[in-house]
C-alpha cells in the first residue's frame, strides 16, 4: 500500500466510534460465493487522494479536486483499486476467507441501520490522506 501511496504513508488505528459517516463512500467486501461478508467505508478525502494517487495525478490537481468536493468516475475507479489492494492484505492472513471489493457507491445509497450492530470494527487513519473503516460481519 506505501508502494501505492508514494512511499511513507503513515498509517494508525483509530476509533471508528462517534465518527460522521456523511459523504463517505462504502464498497461491500465479497467472498468467493459472492456473499457481502462486511465493508469499507471511506472518508471522501481519502477516496480523492487513494484514486488520484493511483492515477498518478500531481498534487495540485488532486487538491483542486479536493477543493471542489469532486469524486470522477476515474478517481472513484483508482480508490476502488487501491481499496483491493487492501484487501489483498486481509486475504494474506491465515484463516481469513478470501474477499474481493465490490463496486463504490456513496455510503447513503444504501440502508444503514446494521452499521452500529456491527461489533467487528476498526478504522485506520492513513496520515494526509483521510479514514477507512474496515467493518466485518
Amino acid at each position: 500500500m506505501s508502494m501505492l501511496l508514494d512511499g511513507g504513508v503513515k498509517v494508525t488505528g483509530a476509533e471508528p466510534d462517534g465518527v460522521s459517516l456523511a459523504g463517505w463512500l462504502r464498497c461491500l467486501l465479497i467472498d468467493d460465493i459472492d456473499r457481502a461478508v462486511g465493508a469499507m467505508l471511506v472518508e471522501p478525502p481519502c477516496a480523492v487522494r487513494f484514486g488520484g494517487s493511483l492515477l498518478m495525478l500531481g498534487d495540485e490537481e488532486i487538491d483542486e479536486l479536493l477543493k471542489d468536493h469532486r469524486l470522477s468516475e476515474d478517481v472513484v475507479e483508482g480508490c476502488q483499486e487501491a481499496l483491493n489492494v487492501l484487501s489483498a492484505t486481509l486475504n494474506a492472513i491465515e484463516g481469513n476467507l478470501h474477499i474481493r471489493v465490490g463496486r463504490l457507491f456513496p455510503l447513503s445509497r444504501g440502508p444503514l441501520e446494521w452499521l452500529p450492530r456491527i461489533r467487528g470494527r476498526r478504522a485506520y487513519d492513513f496520515e494526509d490522506y483521510g479514514r477507512v473503516i474496515l467493518v466485518a460481519g
